[in-house]
């Protein structure tokens, strides 16, 4: 038993340690794993005092998770600003094909929602152009930002700016799409056949969900850098 948990609180503690990424929490936990007892057979002797020599050697669980912190939130707001890109090429097709749609069946708004829809059409216009003005600024900026050496401060306020820019770009895509949704429900009310409507309300439900995956993403960004930031300080005392 006591050869066995030395390595194994070593991996838990490892494993907290890097709780800020669960995919890469697993993966080094399962290398590390492998090295330990490896390293531990070779050093010979007493099981457990070996494993104890051998965990001294590998470090502290804290610095390697730190070690790897950079990495991993920039690995993070990169995939924010793949997925803001997603979102507007996504939605813009949506709107289009939906757009399209309509003129093929010939589907309008009624007199009494013309007013309605002429409004909704310049938000959802407005508010797309919006968004894709902003998105590309945060896209540029994150493209200029550059993996540190080491973990420090500064990049964690500009990964903390990056995801203020991909929040800023989701909100204008919000009321563009919250606009949209609106346009979309006027039109389905003045549908006689519900199966040709189910291609305009299945675009929008895609419209949300790639919403919903953004801020899912700048969502895990902003945690995750908000946990690592913890690593620049030393941890309190009892």
């Amino acid at each position: 038993m006591l050869q066995s948990s030395a390595v194994a609180d070593y991996l838990d503690l490892l494993g907290r340690e890097l709780s800020y990424d669960p995919l890469l929490s697993r993966r080094v936990r399962l290398e590390v794993e492998d090295h330990l007892w490896e390293a531990a057979a070779n050093e010979g002797g007493d099981a457990a005092e070996a494993q104890r020599r051998t965990i001294e050697k590998f470090g502290d669980p804290r610095e390697i998770a730190r070690q790897y912190a950079a990495l991993s939130i920039f690995s993070q707001i990169r995939r924010v600003a793949f997925i803001v890109v997603l979102a507007l090429a996504g939605i813009f097709l949506s709107m289009r094909g939906r757009g399209a749609w309509y003129s093929l069946m010939q589907w309008g708004f009624s007199d009494h929602t013309q007013f309605i829809g002429a409004i909704g059409m310049s938000v959802t216009r407005y508010a797309f152009l919006l968004a894709l003005a902003i998105g590309l600024v945060a896209c540029a900026y994150i493209a200029s930002r550059r993996l540190p050496v080491r973990l420090h401060q500064a990049y964690c306020e500009q990964i903390r700016r990056s995801a203020m820019f991909c929040v800023l770009a989701g909100y204008a895509l919000l009321a563009s799409v919250a606009a949209d949704v609106v346009l979309t429900t006027l039109h389905v009310l003045g549908m006689k056949s519900s199966l040709a409507a189910l291609i305009p309300i299945l675009s929008a439900g895609v419209e949300i969900a790639l919403l919903g995956l953004l801020f899912l993403n700048i969502r895990v960004a902003i945690r995750r850098t908000d946990f690592v930031s913890s690593f620049l300080h030393p941890p309190a005392r009892a």
